[in-house]
């Protein structure tokens, strides 16, 4: 049985199967049986992390404003204040929340697997990586994406904050932001699967996912942008809708791992107890 390591040696020779239409349909049917537990997931992550964010934003803000009175390093925009400390503040919470919320996408991912083999899986489910030994690894991997995903904005911020910039150039500016965020999403596509179930480290998942989409880039994108469409259709259902959408994307994400390079028996069994440690010892 080849290991995660020699199929992905073996897909950077060769290539892999990646069609469109099949992709879609095992998709959609993999959503129908998470939608319902896995939209209350979401729905109830996010108001976990707005209660902590509002906590953490009221600290944030109060050091700002004394940092701000007693350093000076102030600095007025049209949009607002903008001071170092600020943007040193929230870049690294945007960094410690992607390391945090790895978990639970890789949760519901372990989800949409356990679905997918018929396999027992409830909400404690989407949490279970917390405790797992898979850990370590999804929390070094989104911390590294989420500064390189942080980077552009970080630099844009910085001359806004010790130069005259002109304010016509924002919106521009904040469009190829997103733009270069949607790429870096896309890249990593692959990297919470290669870590559950391709047993990978951080690194190599990161290496991994990155030339798994190049391989297929055209084929991915065009599907992501589809399956993000749907997503978004939970917006008419008085935008609550949007939670019990949004885990087609993690369907997505686990049906297009599961196609580019398959699970083994092997992978599909004591997921949760395993050691990365004891692996690369």
């Amino acid at each position: 049985m080849k290991t995660t390591q020699e199929k992905l040696i073996e897909i950077k020779s060769h290539g892999y199967e990646f069609n469109f239409g099949q992709v879609f349909e095992q998709t959609f049917e993999n959503y129908k049986k998470i939608a319902l537990l896995g939209g209350v997931v979401m729905l109830v992550f996010v108001i976990i992390l707005l209660i902590i964010s509002t906590g953490l934003s009221a600290i944030l803000g109060m050091a700002t404003f004394m940092s701000g009175d007693l350093t000076g390093w102030r600095t007025t925009v049209d949009t607002g204040s903008l001071t170092a400390f600020s943007l040193i503040s929230k870049v690294g919470v945007a960094i410690l929340t992607a390391g945090f919320v790895a978990p639970v996408t890789a949760g519901v991912l372990q989800m949409a697997h356990n679905a997918e083999t018929y396999k027992e899986f409830s909400f404690a489910t989407a949490f279970e990586h917390y405790k797992s030994g898979h850990f370590k690894n999804l929390f070094i991997a989104s911390l590294v994406i989420s500064l390189f995903s942080q980077a552009f904005q970080v630099a844009f911020d910085m001359v806004r904050l010790y130069s005259d910039f002109p304010m016509d150039y924002i919106i521009p500016f904040a469009l190829l932001n997103a733009v270069l965020g949607a790429v870096i999403w896309l890249l990593m596509l692959f990297s919470i699967p290669l870590i559950i179930f391709g047993k990978l480290s951080a690194s190599e998942a990161i290496k991994g996912s990155m030339m798994l989409v190049i391989k297929r880039f055209w084929v991915i994108l065009f599907l992501s942008i589809i399956v993000f469409i749907c997503a978004c259709l939970g917006i008419i259902g008085l935008c609550i809708g949007v939670f019990f959408t949004m885990p087609i994307i993690y369907s997505f994400q686990y049906i297009a791992y599961r196609t580019a390079v398959d699970i083994d028996e092997v992978d599909e069994m004591d997921e949760i107890g395993f050691s990365e440690d004891s692996r690369f010892e």
